[in-house]
Parts: structure tokens; sequence; C-alpha cells
């Protein structure tokens, strides 16, 4: 029975040493990071709980009693990690984060590292007053004994002799405790708890069992979701060390832009992996294949998000250079209809992005952020259990892929068509790589190339750059999300290299090429065989500013024989822009605005 556990411990032979023993290692289970944060950690503390002579219900029950207070303490327990990440003691704890066995203890995490303390704070605190309630109980139980006549009468009643036999199976005897007095330590191990360690530790350096099935599976489900910041739907993951395999069957994760679809879904996904570096938390996956996958297929269940979603700018924001008296700078806003969704998909791209290039080594995420500033906004995308100080990661990435290959990916965002992903050199801290990571994504009939090369990310340093075109895209499908009815029918193709940064953003000069579009000015509309029109767009990705000439429309329309529509289309800067705005604009106003409907 639970209380007579209770009873015992209060009124058992439990010394000094056992009882702080068992407060001391409540506290760190209570605090310490989940499991699959932290398998090495819980390695450690089962193999001691099981060695020294812990109380498991006295473990168990204050433990229930810490647990939510350690959720609640959870910003105290952060700052407590900081201090001893980033403070005197980081040397430390960088030589223990990229240690083998050490590396698996959780210590990068913030809450982590901070736990040991707040663990051992709140759990000594526990023990010293239990301790103190333990004595006080059993010097009440000497002098209530002393007088034995008194005694035997009280204990010969039937609600004491039922108390005590609910409590504690049998009498309390004195004796006991008048035999215990001056042992502050006691028996300090168990012969057979020091084999039951041995095998815990064994069979976690052992790695077969901790990295099969159903852990393996929940494990990366966990890690997946907080990558992606929506469900994660897995059905089964297996590792085999010796042939150096990595399956994963039935992948679907959920788009957190739109939860009733799925970013991506698999069949299965197989890796080449390598076994060696496990134990220090490295994972080198030589190459990568998914099978049979699919974006935008539809859920059978809507997904739920599990973190905060990157978050759009305001539209208020600067985005390069805005001096040039001959260009309109302008937001999304102002020239789509739904520009917050637009820009709310940006912010995806962004985050992505950013997730690629990876953290920059250095105090901070490389984007013009403090690491305060930078751990701040962490804390509201991931929670505070899930920051990690990338930072202080050493040597090589926790994760590196040298080959992703994804063929024929339905994507169902783009009409069905069939898509390839070539990725090389992608890791989680590209900073300690001498290659680049790069990123292809190419449409299988050439409507759609995405090339991405991230040379400022690696440790040889260089510049980001984008090279991007997308080709046939339906003008009445543009003309519809356009805040102006001005161009409808035939096609449209995009191409622009470019560059972006984590910190200064993109700087992007597109060729935007009509192909068979009408045109509508000033009432009068024409088919325009083909046309080609510059702009610049550059800024944050999020909040992106478009920087368009009117005259380049003006010369473009001319060159293409539409001269007639050229001069319409000046007539409509001539009749709707004051005199003093013509002066300080020359001959180019904001065409574009005058394309707005009524």
């Amino acid at each position: 029975m639970f209380t007579r556990k209770i009873g015992k411990i209060l009124l058992g032979k439990a010394t000094p040493f056992h009882l702080i023993a068992t407060c001391l290692f409540a506290g760190w289970v209570a605090f310490a990071p989940g499991f699959g944060q932290a398998p090495a950690l819980w390695a450690v503390l089962i193999a001691l709980i099981c060695i020294l002579p812990v109380n498991l219900g006295l473990l168990s029950l204050i433990g229930l009693v810490l647990y939510p207070l350690s959720l609640l303490l959870a910003p105290a327990t952060f700052e407590v990690g900081r201090v001893l990440l980033d403070g005197p003691t980081q040397p430390l704890f960088v030589a223990l984060i990229n240690a083998p066995f050490f590396a698996l203890m959780g210590f990068e995490y913030y809450v982590g590292a901070g736990g040991l303390v707040m663990g051992a704070l709140f759990g000594g605190l526990v023990g010293i007053g239990m301790t103190r309630l333990v004595k006080s109980i059993r010097e009440r139980v000497k002098t209530a004994s002393s007088d034995s006549a008194r005694y035997q009468v009280w204990s010969a009643k039937w609600y004491v002799k039922l108390s005590t036999w609910v409590l504690f199976g049998t009498n309390p005897k004195a004796a006991t405790y008048e035999a215990l007095e001056g042992k502050r330590v006691g028996k300090p191990v168990r012969p057979v708890g020091i084999v039951i360690g041995v095998v815990v530790i064994g069979a976690f350096l052992g790695l077969g069992q901790l990295l099969s099935g159903p852990y393996l599976t929940r494990a990366l489900q966990a890690g997946l979701e907080r990558t992606n910041g929506a469900t994660v739907d897995l059905a089964e993951a297996t590792i085999s060390l010796e042939e150096g395999r990595l399956v994963i069957d039935g992948l679907a994760m959920a788009d957190p832009k739109n939860l009733a679809t799925d970013l991506l879904k698999a069949v299965r996904v197989e890796a080449d992996i390598g076994g060696a570096e496990l134990l220090a938390r490295r994972i080198r996956v030589d190459k990568l294949v998914v099978t049979d996958s699919a974006s935008g297929a539809q859920r059978e269940t809507p997904g739920v998000l599990t973190g905060t979603e990157p978050v759009p700018q305001d539209g208020s924001g600067a985005g390069g250079d805005t001096t040039g008296e001959e260009e309109e700078v302008k937001t999304i806003d102002d020239y789509l209809e739904d520009g917050r969704m637009w820009r709310e998909r940006l912010a995806q791209a962004q985050s992505w992005l950013e997730r690629l290039s990876g953290p920059s080594g250095e105090e901070g995420d490389g984007s013009g952020e403090g690491l305060a500033e930078s751990l701040e906004r962490r804390v509201r995308e991931l929670g505070y259990a899930n920051v990690t100080a990338d930072h202080l990661i050493r040597g090589t990435p926790l994760v590196v892929i040298g080959e992703l290959r994804m063929e024929n990916m339905q994507a169902l965002q783009l009409g069905g068509k069939s898509v390839s992903v070539i990725g090389t050199n992608l890791s989680t801290q590209p900073f300690l790589m001498n290659e680049a990571p790069h990123l292809i994504v190419r449409a299988a009939d050439g409507s759609l190339l995405f090339d991405l090369n991230l040379a400022g990310a690696s440790k040889g340093g260089g510049t980001n750059a984008i090279d991007f075109a997308f080709k046939g895209i339906d003008g009445d499908s543009i003309g519809r999300q356009l805040k102006t009815s001005a161009l409808s029918g035939g096609t449209i193709d995009l191409a622009s290299k470019g560059t972006w940064t984590a910190g200064g953003g993109i700087e992007m000069p597109f060729q935007v090429t009509l192909i068979g579009t009408t045109l509508s000015l000033g009432g009068r509309s024409e088919t325009i065989d083909r046309l080609e029109l510059p702009l610049r767009v550059s800024g944050s990705l999020d909040d992106p500013r478009v920087l368009f000439r009117d005259e380049d429309l003006k010369q473009a329309l001319i060159g293409a024989g539409k001269k007639e529509l050229a001069n319409r289309a000046s007539a409509e800067i001539d009749k709707h822009v004051p005199d003093d705005i013509k002066k300080k604009l020359g001959d180019t106003g904001g065409l574009f605005d005058k394309l707005k409907p009524k």
C-alpha cells in the first residue's frame, strides 16, 4: 500500500543521507529535459537511482510535486541555463556538449543545463525539510514509548491499531531509532543495484534498443514537428547500425500555412548513415532518398500547429535604396489583393532559408540580432524547453546530409507538375563546413527552376546566390490577384538572378516577360505578342519592396510597337498627376497608382 511506503519513510531505517539523496534525484528527475532531448542523462539518473539506496516511493512522491513546479519555473530555469552556458562556465559546457556520451545529456538546452542547478536546489531544500520532519516524528515516538504502561494502553486501542496498520503495517519501535541515532549515512549502495546500473549504461552504449523502432519513431516525429511547426505523421522509423541504413515509412508533414494539406508526403525515406559519431550526437547522412512523394496533397485529418509561425512584417519597414526619384517604391500590398497571404508565404520561405543557412556560430544568429534578442525570439517561437545554444557546437555539425534526392515529386500547388529536389552539403551548422549548402528545385517540363547556393553560410564564406525562373504563368491568374484590371490573358515568364543575406534580405532584379497578354490602359485594350519589363525586389523577404519605373513600361510598349498605348499611359499620368508633383518626378509618375480601380 502507498500509505505504508510513506509510513516506512517516516518511521523506517532511512538515514539523512538516504533522504537527501532521494530528494536530490527527485529534483533532477523533475527538472530534467525529456528523454528524447537527453537520453544519456536519463540513463545515468536511472543507473544511479538503482545503485544508491534511493527510496523509490519517496522519489515518486517528491517528483510528482516538483514536476508542475518545474513547468512554472521554466523562465527561471532558462535564465540559470544562460548563466551556465553563456557565462564563466561556458568552456566547461562547450567541452561537454561536444564530447562523446556527454553530448547526449542535453546540456545544449538552456533548461537542461539550468535544470541541474534548479533540481539540486529544490531537491536539496525538500531533502533538508524531510530530514528534519522525520527526526521530529521519531523523537515524538521515542518520547511516547518511554512511558511503556501508558504507551501500551494507547497502542491497544482499535483505532490506533487500524491507523498504524494502514500507515506502517506494524507498530513503530522506539528501539529502532535509538540504534539509528548518530548514523548519518547508513548503507551507501545496493550491491544488486550496481549490477542493474551497469546493465542500464551498457544497454545505452550499445544503442541497439535506444535507436530501435518505437523510440526512434517518436524522437524523429518530435524533432520534425519542432522544425516544421505543425503536425508530422510517421508510420515507422527503423535503423540498422550494422548496415548503416535508416528507413522512414509513411511520412506526412502538415503545411503550417494550410493545415488541411501536406507540405510533404512520402511513402518512404531511405538514408545511408554513419554510426561512428552517434555517441557525440552527430548524424552523418551520406545519401537521403525520398520516393513516391507529393506536396500539397489533402490530409485525411487536418494538422495542428506545434509552434509559433513566422510573423510577416507590417509593411512599414524600408527595403533597398528608395532615394531615386525615377522609381516608385511599393510593397506587395500595393499590387496584390491578398498581400497578407503572400507575406505569410514569404515569411515561411524566409524561415526555411534561415534554417538552411543555420546559425552563424557567433553569439547571435547572423541576422543582426544580438544573443539576447535571438534567444527572446526563439523562446517565442519554440518555447523555453526547445531553445538550444547552437553557437556552442564545435568541430562538426550535428546533422550533415551529403546528398538529398527527391525525384518526380508531385507538386499539386503547381497543377500537379513533376518536380525534382536535389540538395548537397546540407547541415544544421553550415559555418562548420568548407562546402556551401546547395539546393536545386526543377520542374520536369522546364517551367520552374530554383537554384540556391548558400556560400555565405559556409566556413569558406561568399555570397548567397539565388537563380529563379518560372515560365508559362497564366496571365488571368496573375490578373485576378492584382489590384488592377489592366492585365489579362496570355502567359507570363519570370526570371531573376540575385542574392540573399540573413541580415540584409534579398536583392533580386527581375525580368518580367508578357507573352500574348492583353493590357488595358486609358479605356483601350491591346494584346501584346511579347513585352519585357524590368523591376527590382529588395529588402526583407517577408516584407519586400517592389521598385518599378513608369518610364520602363512606356519604353517597353514603344519597343513592342504599341506607341499609341504608351501615349495613353503618358496621358493618364499627365491627367492625374498635379503640376508640382510632375516637377519633382520629371516625366515619370505613379503609373501603377493610376491603374488601380477607382
